[in-house]
């Protein structure tokens, strides 16, 4: 209550005026509101001055609606919020880097183990071709070794007067027919060399079966130099011009005439 012309008026707070609103005229005064009446002149609310929010938290009835903030206790408030908007903003940047750097970790364990194992099938094929050429080098050592005591005993028996084993009669030699030369063995190939160059110029010897596909020539490289990415590039050989693109990958390496040996280059695509 506000002193008025002599008269007791109730007045109540306006949050959404931000003022004083006069309520009415007063009958009568309660003990110790005298000092309420005192004086003339508007509301210490309508003058904006401390005294008037102090009044106007002494008057307020129960259950009305408290004055509202300071313009410095509003920019604490804002500036609070603010600060814990900026936290959470950089609490869910670091989980989401978190979470980004565990994905990384994950594809370049899956790489290295996909590379590990390509090169282990690479070491047991490259032992599985040389214990091959073994092989073929100790039969082609006992051919020799065989030849050699075969004329070693013809000689033997030309010099004590015996005929040779293989000596047959001029008629049965001039009787049989003149053999045809025989045509050379063509050499079947086992394994070829795929020279791949990377997009950085840098080169690789890679030893793959012929019967084994660009598809696979793609898988390893992808798995060597692109950080396992399949897409948005291709393998390509320079003479004649061929970009192996994802419909071209079951072609095998001999059909593509990579065999013994063929360079493929890393493309965009």
């Amino acid at each position: 209550m506000f002193n008025k012309d002599g008269k007791a008026f109730a007045y109540t707070w306006s949050a959404r005026n931000d003022m004083w609103v006069e309520v009415g005229e007063v009958a009568g005064t309660a003990p110790g509101s005298g000092s309420k009446l005192g004086g003339g002149g508007p509301p210490p609310a309508a003058l904006g001055g401390p005294e008037g929010e102090a009044a106007a938290g002494e008057d307020a009835a129960p259950g009305e609606a408290k004055p509202e903030l300071s313009m410095e206790e509003r920019k604490q408030a804002m500036e609070k919020r603010i600060a814990d908007a900026k936290l959470a903003k950089a609490e869910a940047a670091k989980a989401e880097a978190k979470a980004d750097e565990k994905k990384r970790r994950a594809m370049g364990k899956e790489a290295v183990e996909s590379k590990e194992e390509r090169e282990k099938m690479m070491r047991q094929r490259d032992i599985a071709e040389r214990k091959r050429e073994k092989e073929n080098d100790k039969l082609a050592r006992k051919k020799i070794m065989d030849k050699i005591a075969a004329e070693k005993e013809a000689r033997k028996r030309k010099a004590a007067g015996e005929p040779a084993e293989e000596e047959q009669p001029a008629a049965a030699l001039a009787a049989a027919p003149a053999a045809a030369p025989a045509s050379p063995a063509k050499k079947e190939h086992t394994s070829c060399t795929i020279m791949v160059k990377f997009l950085d110029g840098s080169t690789q010897k890679v030893s793959f079966k012929p019967d084994e596909t660009i598809g696979d020539v793609h898988f390893h490289v992808a798995n060597l130099a692109m950080g396992g990415e399949m897409e948005g590039w291709a393998l390509s050989s320079m003479f004649p011009r061929e970009v192996y693109t994802s419909d071209k990958r079951g072609i095998t390496l001999k059909a593509a005439g990579c065999v013994p040996k063929a360079q493929l280059a890393v493309t965009k695509v």
